[in-house]
């Protein structure tokens, strides 16, 4: 399944993203709907898994669910990633 930005603009491994706390990402995983990762991560709609830089220097995961209001409103992307594979680390 192919997921979209709220611009239109498909998602990719690797993108950087902004999320809704203003903190930067990268998608590090598109969950499909329907699969062992969907359930997992509580994205029974399918949707991504973010790999989030903190302030402090730290690193989170976050997984948001497609149609949810955090994908609606508040994820954006920052930069397309150079390749399908994933982007660089942050920090």
């Amino acid at each position: 399944m192919l997921f979209h930005y709220s611009t239109g603009e498909p998602v990719q491994l690797g993108d950087r993203v902004r999320t809704g706390t203003g903190n930067q990402g990268v998608i590090e995983l598109i969950i499909e709907p329907g699969t062992d990762e969907a359930e997992w991560y509580v994205c029974e709609p399918g949707g991504v898994l973010i790999r989030e830089s903190w302030p402090d220097g730290s690193v989170g995961y976050l997984a948001v669910p497609f149609g949810s209001h955090e994908w609606d409103y508040h994820l954006e992307r920052i930069e397309r990633s150079d390749s399908k594979a994933g982007g660089e680390a942050l920090g």
